[in-house]
């Protein structure tokens, strides 16, 4: 037999051999390239599918990119001569039938068989299968898809692999990531806001990272800003991208969520008047979701997310928010199922406590559990807490009741967990604040419910300042945590930066893991206080909320316990910044950016701890100081000059940082765009000297002897005619019978708003700032306005768009002498 004939044997021998074939002992390696040069060859079915050829085409690519060798493409089919010698066969075979169950898993084998060439076979189940094995073997030559936007190539002429035997199989069925794009996050653009050929590319590939990352299933949120019929075309392009990826494409919807602008497939109030109408409603927004070619439904069932449902529902009640909830899910339900039968309906299940109910009538967001078994329940959980340890959070103390929940109604209906891997709202992203927390609680997570719920989807709200690295270990232990831990995912991470400093860069990272788990979770879970709510930036709704009101004793504690522990919170950053710049100059060159994101984010999340402490050590020693002396103490200068420097400092590092965004920044966006520190850090300075009252701190505004008044969140019940009484204490040897100045500011209202203040039986009116977001306003008052001892001050506001969080924060009322007077 000559060699083109026992090539063209060989090469058909090869696409029928069962992969049991065992692999030779011999330590010779399978070489793939050699001095820049092709030494081996891909060969894939003449009929392959989509997947098939997408993972041949990228593993081509990717050879390429490393050693610039390119390597040829062959299909095998029939008589096709194919002749190989010394040349390495990469066999890309999607017919693994014995393979594990479910589709997706797949085996790497190497073989070195007499008379055959050398082989690494790569056998999957189905055509997405094979897929994810070429991705694997892809990572084995040393890619890392870590970012959609970055991918992480290393460079040698020479490649080449060792003895493999890798049998990989999926934990869950259903696997991916939901963008949260009713945030102003990167994707709210890229999927929804602004269809361009460019977003459509990036899109495209946040859908190859999903493939990359053995993930099949890419959700969003769609918002109601954004029409359906002028997008349609545009995210029909995105999910006939996913399919031949193997990725399925999802949204979430409200029905009828009422918050932060979401989609409703009950549009409107009188959606909801009687049956006929809302059901007329309920198709015609049916029908227009579905025209976007979608594969699953979640619906947020609720009207919003913290609604506490604290009164009896009575579920037999017609009028009851459960009765009348599940009968709506029961229309969607059938009609999907009717006239859209391959489009999987699934619930969100908020955490929101409420009440705790029973069997017959459960605690309102646990009402899937009444629902006809093929609907899903999507177990959503927040922020970087875990179903094990305590969470203190939307009336919790724990997340043992969706834990429960979860493995309970997975022996009934598919259930798919839901967590997070940031938390946009005034919780880490608003300031840059990574926590690689997020890496451990997810495992956690992903292995306590492996085998037993059905998927495991992600709620996903950012991708720079290392977030990026949530995801891309949460999409391993979605994957199964079985095959990837923790170690393996920060070590996948570590081995870019080389032998000398991965090390460190592990190390580094595990001690901040350990920090985090010890001072945001196991220490900061007693009611009252929350280690959260003193790192959070001081925004309109957090004014040092943790000390106002409270007794000289509570605020003691405070200092001793709580901001001691937020300083060890900070040096354990500090700590990790520090060992890393130790290592900097021993990183490969090619890693360098990587590592600079690394540097900086520590060092963020250092400064914005010490930032945070520097202020609550200032206004605890201020508030003890007021509640033992009439006379009010001016602020240290002092303090205010350190956290203008720190902020001075932090600003030139996020400015460093946005110079290497992988996505576009600043305006454009209906909402705020992606990372306000983009713009200035600054509010904590201004809160904190409207606070204590210190002279310096109000020159600006003309004024002297400020006086502080009492705060707090009016919740909105209806429309129109909301109302808060706020009290101003003026000392006795106040001069009221002087002009006096009041400024005042209202904040968190979510959508435009105006209002009046009345002091004294005299109104004044409040109108709407230019950002719609607060008001703020200031008063010259006559004299006598107010008088010593308790003064009442009203506020009544009105919101006059309706569909949005409905909140107001009175969170600054100052009553001054003007300057000179």
């Amino acid at each position: 037999m000559n060699r083109r004939a026992f090539g063209i044997v060989a090469i058909l021998a090869m696409m029928c051999i069962a992969p049991g074939v065992q692999a030779s002992a011999a330590a010779k390696p399978w070489v793939i390239a050699e001095n820049g040069k092709a030494k081996a060859a891909i060969v894939i079915p003449k009929d392959a599918s989509a997947p098939v050829r997408v993972a041949a085409d990228d593993l081509q690519k990717y050879v390429a990119l490393i050693s610039g060798a390119k390597l040829p493409i062959h299909e095998a089919a029939g008589s096709t001569p194919l002749v190989f010698t010394d040349t390495t066969v990469i066999l890309i075979n999607p017919a693994g039938d014995g393979l594990p169950e479910p589709d997706g898993s797949f085996i790497i084998r190497t073989e070195r068989e007499s008379g055959r060439p050398p082989t690494i076979r790569i056998t999957g189940k189905g055509a997405v299968g094979a897929m994810y094995g070429t991705y694997t073997l892809i990572e084995k030559l040393g890619v890392r898809f870590f970012h959609p936007e970055q991918e992480y190539v290393p460079k040698s002429h020479d490649l080449q692999v060792g003895e493999m035997n890798i049998t990989q199989s999926p934990a869950y069925k259903s696997r991916g990531i939901q963008q949260h794009t009713l945030h102003p996050i990167e994707y709210t653009d890229i999927l929804m806001a602004t269809p361009s050929d460019e977003n459509l590319q990036r899109a495209y590939r946040y859908v190859e990272w999903h493939a990359k990352n053995r993930q099949n299933y890419l959700f969003w949120w769609w918002v109601d800003l954004y029409d359906v019929s002028a997008r349609r075309e545009y995210v029909n392009k995105i999910v006939r991208y996913a399919h031949d990826r193997g990725v399925k494409v999802g949204l979430v919807v409200g029905m009828p969520f009422r918050q932060q602008h979401s989609y409703n497939l009950l549009k409107c109030d009188a959606c909801l008047s009687d049956t006929a109408t809302w059901t007329t409603c309920l198709h015609q927004g049916v029908d227009e979701i579905a025209s976007l070619g979608i594969d699953a439904m979640c619906v947020f069932f609720g009207e919003n997310e913290v609604s506490p449902f604290k009164k009896a529902e009575g579920c037999t009640d017609t009028a009851s928010p459960v009765k009348v909830t599940v009968e709506r899910v029961e229309a969607l339900r059938t009609y999907v199922k009717a006239k859209y039968p391959n489009i999987f309906i699934t619930l969100w299940v908020h955490p929101t406590a409420g009440t705790p109910g029973d069997e017959s009538c459960p605690r309102f967001f646990f009402l899937p559990k009444l629902c006809s078994p093929d609907v899903g329940a999507a177990v959503h959980t927040t922020q970087f807490y875990d179903l094990v340890n305590p969470a203190p959070t939307y009336g919790n103390t724990d997340f043992s009741a969706l834990r429960d929940f979860a493995l309970e109604q997975a022996k009934v209906r598919p259930v798919w967990y839901w967590p997070e891997t940031a938390y946009w709202c005034g919780f880490d992203i608003d300031t840059p604040m990574y926590f690689p927390l997020y890496i451990k609680s997810r495992w956690v997570d992903a292995n306590l419910l492996a085998g037993k719920a059905e998927g495991h989807i992600t709620f996903s709200s950012g991708l720079e300042w290392m977030y990026w690295l949530n995801d891309y270990a949460v999409a391993r232990f979605g994957w199964n945590p079985k095959t990837y831990g923790v170690d393996e995912v920060l070590g996948d991470y570590a081995s870019i930066f080389g032998p000398k400093a991965g090390g460190v860069v592990t190390s580094a990272l595990n001690d901040v893991i350990a920090a985090n788990e010890l001072y945001l979770i196991q220490k900061s879970s007693k009611p009252g206080y929350n280690m959260m709510e003193l790192i959070t930036p001081l925004l309109s709704n957090r004014n040092f909320g943790n000390v106002e009101g409270k007794s000289s004793a509570e605020i003691k504690e405070l200092q001793s316990n709580y901001l001691t522990d937020l300083k060890a919170l900070a040096e354990s950053y500090g700590r990790a910044y520090t060992k890393l710049k130790l290592v900097e100059g021993k990183v490969t060159p090619q890693a360098k950016p990587w590592f600079d994101e690394l540097l900086d984010t520590m060092q963020i999340a250092n400064l914005r701890c010490v930032h945070q402490l520097k202020a609550y050590e200032a206004v605890t020693k201020f508030a003890l100081e007021e509640t033992t002396s009439k006379d009010i103490p001016a602020m240290d200068d002092k303090v205010v000059t350190e956290l203008l420097a720190i902020q001075t400092q932090a600003k030139e590092i996020v400015s460093r940082r946005q110079a290497e965004y992988r996505f576009p920044h600043g305006d454009g966006n209906p909402f705020y765009r992606y990372l306000p520190t983009v713009g200035e850090w600054k509010p904590t300075t201004d809160y904190l000297e409207t606070l204590t009252g210190s002279e310096s701190a109000l020159v600006n505004e003309g004024v002297t002897r400020p006086i502080r008044c009492t705060r707090g969140r009016i919740e909105v019940v209806g429309d129109v005619g909301l109302t808060r009484t706020v009290t101003v204490t003026v000392p006795d040897d106040y001069p009221v019978d002087r002009t006096l100045r009041l400024m005042m500011t209202v904040s968190d209202t979510d959508s435009a708003t105006e209002g009046v203040m009345i002091i004294a039986g005299k109104e004044y009116p409040l109108p709407m700032s230019g950002d719609s977001k607060k008001i703020a306003a200031q008063f010259d008052l006559p004299p006598g306005t107010f008088k010593h001892g308790a003064n009442e001050v009203v506020f009544r506001f009105d919101d006059t768009v309706g569909g949005t969080t409905r909140g107001f924060y009175v969170y600054s009322v100052v009553l001054a002498v003007p300057k000179g007077d």
